[in-house]
């Protein structure tokens, strides 16, 4: 499943308005450079406009706390999960953006979980600054939570 059915699941009229505005947020953050010429990827490179991006809720599904999140390691990265968390399933959606042209790569990895907390996937792209990962938790094929990562 791509990001745009994750998009159309969440069955939400104003998303693309909504997830434009959390951009401009994010941009405004950008101390480096003058008003005019900042970036959503200066903005991103703030711990405030990673968090901003994390907040952002796909309609009414809920958004994952803090106790689920992920991290990076050479070669690859690891999804810790919340441990009330029961999940059949995750989908890990991994969009690599080129901010300048405006375009985007995406590869998306299904694992199955096994009471596991802490599922490793891959690497799919050797700028790791440009990767923002979209993460669905699946029980009993439905979707139960989901959320963005930088």
């Amino acid at each position: 499943m791509s990001i745009s059915n994750y998009i159309d699941l969440a069955n939400e009229v104003l998303l693309y308005q909504r997830f434009a505005k959390v951009m401009t947020n994010i941009k405004d953050l950008d101390v480096d450079h003058e008003k005019g010429k900042r970036s959503v990827k200066s903005g991103l490179k703030a711990s405030e406009g990673r968090n901003i991006l994390q907040q952002f809720q796909f309609g009414n599904i809920p958004n994952f706390n803090q106790n689920t999140y992920i991290s990076l390691g050479l070669w690859d990265r690891s999804l810790h999960l919340d441990k009330k968390i029961i999940a059949d399933e995750v989908a890990i959606v991994s969009i690599k953006i080129d901010f300048e042209n405006y375009l985007t790569e995406s590869f998306e990895e299904e694992i199955k979980v096994r009471n596991q907390t802490e599922l490793i996937f891959k690497n799919h792209f050797s700028e790791e600054e440009d990767v923002i990962h979209f993460v669905a938790i699946k029980k009993l094929l439905k979707l139960y939570k989901w959320d963005l990562f930088k």
